[in-house]
């Protein structure tokens, strides 16, 4: 069983910057290799875009940064095995990237997240039941072990960020893909580490700092909690 980090995103929800002469000038210079990209505003379709979002995209590897309506967003693709050092080093170039965002711009920050996915390659079936026996709540019925796993778990933990009291939602979900020649299976992984949005934060570089200086090992422990092996 191999397991390994495909996708990270970084989320901080403020108000839209809009791209003009003034936001190049202050945001360009804070990301070298980066240039300015249009990026549809919603899913994929079978129609063309109305509404984009604009974007910095890295010349050096598969990252992102978008400037949404009322998020930006940090979205890099990777596939590597050491995730406790993949995750912490994305996190704290979010931590970097949104404190020189917010140091620009001071717009207040409601929400903050990090995200990583994470895909389980499984050999055989034998794998796939071992792994379930650590996450499924229910391990067979009828004497037939579970085939498939798909499901949303979410914890909400209380903790600080700074000397604020903060409610945090630790959300996991499970979902497995099979092939269809060699009936071989993967499980997808993905956790959302975010900033509860029932309540009115209002977070700014200190908040900004300390999640993104802890979330990295928040995610560690939560990765532990199913992955105990």
């Amino acid at each position: 069983m191999k397991i390994k980090v495909t996708t990270l995103r970084g989320t901080i929800f403020t108000q839209r910057i809009p791209l003009d002469n003034n936001t190049l000038q202050k945001i360009l210079p804070l990301f070298d290799g980066y240039s300015v990209e249009m990026v549809p505003a919603g899913p994929e379709g079978p129609f063309p875009a109305i509404a984009f979002n604009w974007s910095l995209k890295s010349s050096k590897e598969e990252c992102r940064i978008v400037f949404g309506n009322a998020s930006i967003d940090i979205i890099k693709n990777v596939n590597t095995e050491p995730i406790s050092e993949t995750i912490s080093e994305f996190s704290l170039f979010c931590q970097k990237s949104f404190e020189n965002i917010y140091a620009n711009y001071s717009n207040p920050v409601s929400r903050m997240a990090l995200a990583p996915s994470l895909k389980v390659d499984l050999e055989n079936e034998k794998e796939f039941i071992e792994l379930t026996k650590n996450i499924a709540s229910a391990k067979s019925f009828k004497d037939t072990p579970i085939s498939t796993l798909s499901f949303t778990d979410v914890y909400r933990v209380n903790d600080k960020l700074g000397d604020m009291n903060v409610i945090f939602n630790f959300l996991s979900s499970f979902n497995t893909a099979e092939d269809l020649n060699t009936k071989a299976k993967d499980v997808v992984f993905g956790a959302d580490i975010n900033t509860y949005q029932g309540k009115p934060y209002n977070f700014d570089n200190t908040h900004l700092h300390d999640f993104y200086e802890k979330a990295a090992g928040w995610f560690d422990d939560f990765y532990k909690f199913y992955f105990k092996g």
